[in-house]
């Protein structure tokens, strides 16, 4: 019976340090997991930010230029019609 008991108590001790390595272990993978979600909202922020400073610096000068270039074309154009036409007029008074 003594022997039997003993086993048990040393068991017994066995079983608690377990369960206390267990507690320290889920306490830890709780602090991992926070630490993993806080990352998760500093790269999502970050890619945002990314985003929005890329368009700002390539999208929005591109359409800058590409609506200057159609407004010069069309400023020409407009200049190009009223001369032909003021030749037209000249020609036909003459």
């Amino acid at each position: 019976m003594l022997l039997f008991n003993l086993i048990s108590w040393e068991d017994n001790e066995l079983n608690a340090g377990v369960a206390k390595d267990s507690k320290e272990l889920a306490e830890a993978s709780k602090r991992d997991s926070s630490s993993v979600k806080i990352i998760a909202i500093l790269i999502t922020l970050s890619l945002s930010a990314t985003f929005v400073v890329t368009y700002c610096v390539f999208a929005i000068p591109l359409s800058l230029v590409v609506i200057g270039i159609m407004g010069s074309y069309a400023l020409i154009q407009t200049w190009r019609t009223k001369l032909a036409a003021r030749g037209a007029w000249k020609q036909a008074d003459l």
